[in-house]
């Protein structure tokens, strides 16, 4: 697997924990019929898909080109990418620190599967172990 490969992999699947969180923690949303479910499920993706190429990309890119790039450098950039998100859709009413530490928890969670996938093409295409990325 090329690195460019990995890398798109790896941003297309990363949304997915931050998709999932956010459809369940819908207050309004019951799941009714499966179909439903995976609608929303899929309009939250995009969402967070959206976000992470929006605010996540740039973010990591000025990571890679700081220092090289371990597990925490990326955890920290879904971290960060949660939060910033929660401040663009939170109403600072008096539920946004819960809205700030949800958005942060499903940032970690994805920018800890961005990590794995993107491990696993990094040490296909440089042949070394997982040791040697932090």
């Amino acid at each position: 697997m090329s690195f460019a490969k990995s890398t798109t992999l790896a941003f297309l699947i990363a949304p997915i924990p931050s998709a999932a969180v956010m459809l369940l923690s819908d207050d309004g949303f019951s799941i009714e019929s499966v179909e439903l479910a995976f609608q929303v499920l899929l309009f939250y993706y995009w969402f967070a898909l959206l976000s992470e190429l929006f605010i996540g990309g740039p973010l990591l890119w000025m990571v890679c080109r700081r220092a090289s790039v371990g597990w925490l450098p990326v955890l920290a950039c879904g971290v960060l990418t949660g939060a910033l998100v929660s401040l663009l859709v939170s109403s600072f009413d008096t539920g946004w620190v819960q809205v700030l530490l949800l958005y942060s928890l499903s940032g970690l969670l994805s920018s800890l599967l961005f990590w794995f996938v993107w491990r696993a093409g990094l040490q296909k295409i440089m042949g070394k172990s997982g040791s040697d990325y932090n």
